[in-house]
């Protein structure tokens, strides 16, 4: 019919177009974002707002001293600024209309004043030291993330989630690679956050801090990603939760980097042990990789295929060669080598747990044979070696039987670790572990002490991200929340029995994906953990 009546067709087709612009308009009204332009004072440390009227494309002119901002507005409603101060770089601002940088529901300030006030709607942004860091939109929270940002002057990285979020409380994990590797620890203030905005209906908004250090400046690489969504407490069934999908916990735009600035530089050892605080060292970049170093976990389906026939989904992300150009370097002066460790020193050390005490004593055991094969060094020093009918597994298993035996081995050190199959099966609750491991704490402390036997504790090893951690629901419950929690009742339970603990998180804690069988640190990671507890358990 239409074929005869070329005007009715035309007249219905305009009638169409109509309504469609109706409708997006009425769409898009609601999805508008009030643009801003923000000019910023260089010779006064003052910002003013000025909103820009977009109904006649009015704008108000900067004076000769100010910077300006200028914003722009993506497909999801953000607001992505661009800024050039007179005296910096570019810095990138990526907020939410009407929401600011806040702790809880209080405002955000600087502790050390370099970094003014910011209150909501953008206003009091100064031009020095902040930068977004764009997110990631694979991301399976991303809508949840109102943004992040780095505060280069505090080594400090923050992230704003929205109150409505699908990952109520996430559980993060940063790094940092670039001419240095490091951590990004996060304040663990998530219980009183939460614990506010049960009491404050409008300040849902949940504000994660993030810290680091590192002794040389430059660009950095940053990769943040999501672990899980659950706050793990004391009471917590870890057997029920899953960890966020590998493919998709990164929350970091990929290639993403920041500027850091190391505002003191040490002219001596004295000023240079001050600077870095009690940090045992950390993971250089000899070979001055410019690649970043990503998470490496194992995707589901990757186990069992052979080398010859690896698919990229599954090299990529598995790939341990990005490890490669790092070396350690300890931060306190002196040779670390075990001809220094053991020369003119006695002991008989023995590391008690499963297969990682047995790992950690077989290097330094291989280590020792190389100095007696190749050196006049005499020494008195020896590891003593464990075999897997000697493993105990569970804290539980530390019975007087099982301490008995450890004295009967003539031992005069002792390094006992606990928690790896405690993890792995799930079998016992936080609370069972802490009820046992102290039990187990008491006992060894009294009967060493009586047998004249140091005893000491190590913080337990994060395990990489292998498949039977990552399925959902998981095989092996090792993750680093829980892992985290494992630590936690150690400290506190030797704090509590003043039992010397041996924290080798700057060693293992920032390459705490490198192993290469998923579990042990069959590396350098492991040789360099191994010397550094013995050198401490012999000074």
């Amino acid at each position: 019919y239409l074929q005869f009546q070329p005007q009715m067709f035309l007249g219905v087709s305009l009638i169409l177009v109509a309504f469609q612009y109706v409708i997006y308009s009425s769409l898009n009204l609601k999805e508008k974002v009030k643009l801003a332009t923000i000019n910023i004072s260089v010779k006064k440390d003052s910002i003013e707002e000025v909103t820009t009227d977009h109904s006649n494309n009015s704008t108000i002119s900067p004076t000769e001293e100010t910077v300006v901002v200028a914003d722009d507005v993506d497909a999801n409603g953000k607001t992505k600024t661009s800024r050039r101060d007179k005296k910096q770089n570019i810095v990138n601002l990526n907020q939410q209309h009407d929401l600011a940088i806040q702790v809880g529901s209080n405002n955000y300030t600087s502790s050390n004043n370099n970094v003014v006030e910011i209150q909501p709607g953008g206003s009091n942004i100064t031009a020095n030291n902040i930068a977004n860091i764009e997110i990631h939109p694979g991301s399976n929270i991303t809508n949840d993330i109102i943004s992040i940002t780095h505060f280069q002057s505090e080594s400090k990285v923050i992230m704003q989630f929205k109150n409505e979020r699908f990952c109520k409380q996430p559980q993060l994990l940063g790094r940092l690679s670039g001419p240095v590797l490091t951590k990004i620890d996060w304040e663990d203030n998530f219980e009183a956050v939460m614990n506010a905005t049960e009491t404050a209906e409008n300040s849902g908004i949940l504000t994660m801090i993030g810290h680091y250090d590192l002794p040389v400046s430059g660009r950095y690489f940053i990769e943040i990603i999501v672990t899980t969504c659950t706050y793990l407490t004391m009471e917590t069934d870890f057997r029920r939760i899953c960890l966020v999908d590998p493919m998709q916990h990164r929350l970091t735009l990929d290639g993403e980097t920041i500027d850091v600035v190391v505002v003191h530089t040490p002219s001596t050892d004295t000023d240079t042990a001050a600077l870095l605080g009690n940090r045992i060292g950390y993971w250089y970049n000899v070979n001055q990789t410019k690649d970043p170093l990503y998470t490496r976990f194992q995707p589901q389906n990757c186990r069992k295929v052979h080398k010859k026939t690896i698919q990229p989904q599954c090299a990529i992300p598995m790939n341990i060669s990005r490890f490669d150009p790092y070396k350690f370097k300890h931060s306190e002066k002196g040779d670390f080598s075990i001809e220094k460790i053991v020369q003119d020193k006695e002991a008989k050390v023995c590391f008690e747990g499963a297969s990682h005490a047995r790992y950690m004593s077989a290097a330094l055991n291989k280590m020792m044979m190389r100095l007696e094969n190749t050196t006049s060094t005499t020494t008195n020093v020896e590891i003593i070696g464990q075999l897997f009918s000697q493993f105990t597994r569970y804290a539980y298993q530390f019975t007087h039987q099982k301490i008995q035996s450890i004295i009967n081995k003539n031992c005069t050190k002792v390094v006992v670790n606990t928690g790896q199959w405690d993890g792995f099966d799930g079998r016992q609750s936080f609370v069972k572990y802490e009820n046992t491991l102290k039990t187990a704490m008491v006992l060894m402390k009294d009967m060493f002490r009586a047998a004249n036997i140091d005893l000491y504790f190590r913080s337990t090893h994060y395990n990489p991200l292998g498949d039977s951690k990552s399925m959902c629901p998981a095989e092996d419950f090792r993750n680093p929340p829980v892992i985290d929690m494992y630590n936690k009742i150690t400290k506190r339970l030797c704090e509590e029995l003043d039992i010397p603990l041996l924290n080798i998180d700057d060693i293992t804690g920032v390459v705490w994906d490198s192993a290469p069988d998923w579990c042990h640190y069959l590396n350098e990671a492991g040789e360099v953990e191994s010397l550094y507890i013995l050198k401490k358990i012999l000074e």
